[in-house]
């Protein structure tokens, strides 16, 4: 269990550390005491007592010297420049050969690193493939399970029917490249960045893709492109066989990825995205 203690010569009893905690681990009795860490068998450490207290007063045993650090107001992003990232963010998928350095690679998974999680689980694991031949088995043991799941529907379906149906054209395209060795999958992408986690974990899966999402807006930051890797999560989720290729642990599951790459091409304009379904109560 944690211990946090309180140092009474430094608070101020004004109990921002009893307001901010998700778990209701303190407990002020009064405006002039000291708030208590009654519950801390409740803690899971997500740090927001010591983070939120300016006067230092408080100690919590998960986290030693060094690893509390004040916040820059000056260095933080204004919305603008936020909004701006985040409208610039495309999907590449057509990338130029040069490899992108572990050092990189390391600044995008930081930024996932600091997504949030339920209950401070912090439970998402990254895998960084970056060798050419085992990417280009996964290509093709995916191209292998979608041409399964083709199979299956042309049995069971008419092919009429399944051909007014966009995303069937669309799987028989994907299948018929790569076997003329058009990599459709991953689009010759240098890196594969994948997102998994424990099936145990409470919401992994949410952890994870949350983590996904600002590795995109990092990657973005850092002139790396790089797109969801859909196929890769939907051929995963229908054969098992590919958690085996990639040696992914037992009881763990591929929650998510990103293809990630220098781009050919780069974007010149944003496009407006259609106004937002808002429901205000």
């Amino acid at each position: 269990m944690v211990t946090i203690s309180i140092n009474p010569k430094l608070c101020k009893h004004d109990a921002i550390c009893v307001h901010v905690c998700p778990e209701s681990v303190f407990i002020q009795r009064d405006n002039e005491s000291v708030p208590e860490p009654v519950r801390q068998d409740l803690c899971i450490s997500c740090g927001q007592c010591v983070a939120v207290c300016p006067h230092g007063a408080l100690t919590h045993s998960e986290f030693v010297t060094g690893s509390i650090q004040n916040i820059e107001p000056d260095k933080s992003l204004s919305y603008d420049q936020l909004i701006t990232l985040i409208r610039n963010r495309r999907s590449h998928r057509y990338f130029n050969s040069h490899p992108v350095d572990a050092a990189i690679i390391r600044q995008i998974i930081e930024a996932a690193i600091y997504a949030p999680t339920a209950f401070n689980s912090q439970s998402t694991k990254y895998m960084v493939i970056q060798d050419i031949l085992l990417l280009t088995q996964i290509t093709e043991s995916i191209a292998d399970s979608l041409e399964e799941i083709i199979n299956q529907l042309r049995k069971n379906n008419d092919e009429t029917v399944l051909q007014k149906d966009r995303s069937f054209p669309i799987l028989t395209q994907i299948v018929s490249e790569v076997r003329n060795g058009n990599d459709m999958i991953l689009h010759n992408a240098p890196v594969l960045l994948l997102f998994y986690g424990d099936i145990n974990a409470g919401m992994g899966g949410i952890n994870a893709n949350i983590a996904i999402q600002n590795a995109a807006l990092a990657a973005e930051s850092l002139g790396v492109g790089a797109f969801y890797t859909g196929y890769v999560l939907f051929a995963c989720r229908q054969d098992p066989g590919i958690n085996e290729l990639l040696k992914i642990p037992k009881n763990h599951e591929i929650y998510g990825g990103l293809a990630l790459g220098y781009p050919k091409i780069r974007f010149k304009k944003w496009i407006t995205r259609n106004p937002p379904d808002i429901i205000w109560r």
